[in-house]
């Protein structure tokens, strides 16, 4: 239930080296959490969400790099987290059994992973501000407000079976890691990269994709590759993935 660890008012941690595990419908949705570490184990993580157990509203504060296991059924509803900060600090997010998870407040952390190769991941919050994300998982789209790099975190790149869809709202996307897709869902675009969303079609400024050299954007299972970036001056490596000219570009 909504209080079962507590008073909100009293907060609670979860030290590294500890798990605090919440399942069967119990949904916390007052109390402020600070997490730190992996878990138990390997298998485990220093909050695991199980079955129905979710951890909406209170803000989960990130104070030493951690990992977040979702885990349960497929069938099991899509789990919706609330805030998260840790601006120095890396989050992991383990979504097993092809679980879901979305988000109703922005998180703001230094690098953040999804992974778990059928696991369903979108982050559309228009005020997260993270600096680096990376996944092996199923689909993945992610919002930022400012600037954003696909890099390494643990994994590197996004490697995804679906849908994968990083943008910025203001600012640049980085792409220093290679994305690729298996695209199983044989969608037309499995792969868009947006930099500057809230730029109106024209316009050259707010955002403009930046690929560093010998990173390659590939979906081997077809469909096409659709990049929105402020213009060619611009933008970096972009010659290497689609060939532009007039008309191609934001």
């Amino acid at each position: 239930h909504n209080t079962a660890l507590g008073s909100a008012t009293g907060n609670t941690t979860v030290q590294s080296g500890a798990t605090l595990q919440i399942s069967s419908s119990t949904t916390i949705s007052t109390e402020n959490l600070t997490i730190n570490g992996s878990g138990v184990s390997a298998s485990s993580g220093a909050l695991v969400l199980s079955a129905t157990g979710n951890y909406s509203s209170g803000t989960i504060t990130v104070a030493s790099d951690s990992k977040l296991l979702i885990n349960g059924l497929v069938t099991d509803p899509e789990v919706i987290l609330g805030a998260m900060s840790g601006p120095a600090n890396t989050l992991n997010i383990n979504l097993a059994s092809g679980r879901q998870v979305s988000q109703s407040a922005p998180a703001n952390l230094n690098k953040l992973a999804f992974t778990g190769s059928a696991g369903i991941a979108n982050f559309l919050n228009t005020g997260n501000t993270v600096n680096t994300i990376a996944a092996e998982i199923g689909s993945l789209s992610f919002v930022n407000s400012t600037d954003l790099t696909v890099g390494t975190v643990n994994p590197s790149g996004i490697t995804a079976t679906g849908i994968v869809s990083p943008s910025t709202v203001s600012g640049d996307l980085h792409v220093n890691a290679p994305i690729t897709t298996s695209n199983l869902g044989s969608s037309n675009t499995p792969i868009t990269l947006n930099a500057g969303t809230s730029s109106a079609a024209g316009t050259s400024t707010g955002g403009d994709i930046k690929i560093a050299s010998g990173v390659t954007i590939t979906s081997t299972g077809g469909g096409r590759t659709t990049l929105y970036t402020g213009g060619v001056t611009g933008s970096t490596g972009i010659n290497n993935v689609v060939s532009y000219g007039s008309g191609n570009f934001r």
